[in-house]
């Protein structure tokens, strides 16, 4: 054998031995962290269905933090966002559809899998403070104090993509869960809002449930059939993205009452509104909507205040009353509400 062959098969060999070496490392440090031991099998759910929550706290450390809580019928959305300055929140009426869904999914009794038994696992599987997502599911005891009643960390899918790992805020051991649940594992405003423009909290608006409607201060005849059919679609009609850039910066009054002067300005870097609309449902709640912006805007701000009847409950009206939801809309968006300046300049 020459030389060359027996320094490149000693090589090979040596290679093969790194290779065998490197896969014994991997089974010994698989057995340290998973204990060596197949994955057990349960079913569980990941929040008691004993307990009535009225808050929700989602977190992630790139993502910050959104926090979801109910007042009355009610859930409000507030996205934190922090900086070396403080922390600054924009708030918004949530879907309550979707809040429920996470509830119902949480409360689900489903199969579950005990992946380990010890805390060095938590770094492969991304479930560590700074690296995972958490969940806080609080109650309020009838004193109104409040206890998390659950608190889970969620990481890595397995390679299968079919489920998540999570743990508990109590506990060193690591489990795994069916991944649907992931697709609340979001602290996205957008995605949590509710989407039509005036949110269904207190039903749909349409021709038969509107008692009276104003455009910049004037009233219209609700007979006409222009206002009834724009009347049935206003509640299909959605917003864009949350406009939290504007809604952070500091807030003065609205317009009142069709009073449209300068020095009402919502923000002293825009104008006066575009269209000012008011509207009462036959039940007493009213709804006042701005829109900030002009034809050379792909999109418009929206601004809507949401005013209870008399008969609403205190906490519902304290809620509403300290809250002005600001989306933006696209032009097309825009354009259905502007129709009511050409109705209104028929009527009058």
């Amino acid at each position: 054998m020459t030389d060359e062959k027996y320094l490149a098969k000693k090589i090979i060999i040596k290679f093969k031995k790194e290779i065998l070496l490197g896969i014994l490392i991997l089974i010994y440090a698989s057995t340290f962290i998973f204990d060596g031991a197949k994955e057990k099998s349960f079913t569980s759910a990941l929040l008691n269905k004993k307990y009535d929550v009225t808050k929700i706290i989602l977190s992630a450390k790139m993502e910050g933090t959104l926090v979801l809580e109910k007042t009355g019928s009610i859930w409000k959305g507030e996205k934190i966002f922090s900086s070396d300055m403080g922390e600054k929140s924009f708030n918004f009426i949530a879907d309550s559809s979707i809040v429920e869904g996470l509830l119902n999914d949480a409360r689900k009794i489903g199969r579950m899998y005990e992946i380990s038994h010890k805390r060095e696992s938590w770094k492969m599987l991304s479930l560590e403070e700074h690296d995972s997502f958490q969940v806080k599911f609080i109650s309020k005891n009838n004193e109104g104090d409040e206890k998390i009643v659950s608190n889970l960390f969620f990481g890595k899918f397995d390679g299968t993509k079919k489920r998540i790992a999570f743990r508990t805020g109590s506990r060193p051991d690591a489990f795994q869960t069916s991944g649907g649940f992931s697709m609340y594992l979001t602290t996205s405003s957008d995605w949590w809002s509710a989407p039509e423009i005036l949110p269904k909290i207190y039903g749909e608006i349409s021709s038969k449930t509107v008692a009276s409607l104003k455009v910049n201060g004037k009233s219209l005849n609700l007979n006409d059939e222009r206002i009834m059919k724009f009347l049935d679609e206003i509640g299909s009609l959605r917003h864009g993205k949350a406009a939290a850039d504007i809604a952070m910066r500091p807030v003065c009054d609205l317009p009142r009452d069709g009073d449209m002067r300068q020095d009402s300005v919502m923000r002293p870097d825009l104008e006066m509104p575009a269209l000012f609309l008011q509207i009462e449902d036959v039940t007493g709640n009213s709804y006042e909507i701005q829109f900030y912006g002009n034809k050379d805007d792909e999109q418009y701000l929206s601004v809507v205040k949401i005013i209870p009847s008399a008969v609403k409950m205190q906490e519902e009206k304290s809620l509403l009353n300290s809250m002005k939801l600001m989306f933006y809309v696209s032009g097309w968006t825009y354009g259905k509400f502007e129709t009511l300046l050409e109705i209104s300049s028929s009527q009058h």
